[in-house]
């Protein structure tokens, strides 16, 4: 009985000409190939994903830093309004005693 053809780049063996095992030694090529992709593809959605979340916690962060800033400026306003309160209150006080 003869060999089997051999598939090498100067002489293609077709499907048929093949045996099982070659069979599935090519399908286990093509496979490991398409999951090279795969993986890079997924590693990439992973990237991307990753940014995705860094850039929203940055916006979070100066969001708070507003949100911080904006507090101050309201409790300096409040005190301020608290101490007019006070001034007004005396003033008031004043009037009535005389």
């Amino acid at each position: 009985m003869s060999d089997p053809p051999l598939d090498t780049p100067m002489h293609r063996a077709t499907v048929l000409q093949m045996q099982v095992d070659q069979l599935d030694q090519v399908l286990a090529t093509l496979r490991e190939r398409r999951m090279v992709n795969v993986r890079k593809l997924e590693a990439l959605a992973k990237v991307k994903a990753d940014d995705s979340i860094l850039v929203v916690f940055i916006k979070l962060e100066k969001a708070i830093e507003r949100a911080g800033r904006a507090l101050a400026k309201a409790q300096v306003a409040e005190a301020a309004a608290e101490v007019a309160l006070h001034k007004a209150r005396l003033l008031a006080i004043e009037c009535s005693t005389q």
